[in-house]
């Protein structure tokens, strides 16, 4: 018994000094993290502020050209088309076209006026875009 007990009280002091080495390396190595993260806040904060210039600008351009597209096609084949039915009234592909044309434009012009918002944001208040991203993300985390 007086031998187990002193092989314990030998390894005992010899795990406790290898466990204060391991956590002592691992506070040191999370707090160089750390400090590389927190140099690096800044560069990463530039690269999302492009980022979100790129993506709303993108995204403001996609639906002005969809816009533009499905308002021509409703003017050019629904409206000033000069189609004609059998019985001299609208022609299905002018009735098609212009049913199809106002719901696509009206729907891609409210895309552009949605986008509009971030996209000056992001352009001409870069600050304040970035802390609403910021103020989602932690909103989403929370669920």
């Amino acid at each position: 018994m007086t031998t187990e007990t002193t092989n314990t009280s030998v390894i005992a002091p010899q795990l406790q000094d290898k466990l204060t080495e391991v956590i002592g390396n691992i506070q040191t190595q999370v707090s160089n993290a750390a400090t590389f993260a927190w140099d690096q806040m800044s560069d990463i904060a530039v690269s999302y502020v492009h980022f979100g210039m790129a993506y709303n600008t993108t995204v403001l351009l996609l639906w002005a050209i969809v816009a533009a597209v499905a308002t021509k096609i409703t003017l050019k084949y629904g409206y000033f088309s000069t189609a004609s039915g059998p019985y001299g009234g609208w022609a299905d592909s002018k009735i098609s076209a212009v049913v199809f044309g106002t719901i696509a434009s009206g729907g891609s012009i409210l895309g552009a006026f949605l986008s509009v918002k971030p996209f000056l944001l992001v352009w001409f208040a870069p600050k304040v875009w970035l802390l609403q991203e910021l103020a989602d993300m932690v909103r989403n985390v929370k669920g």
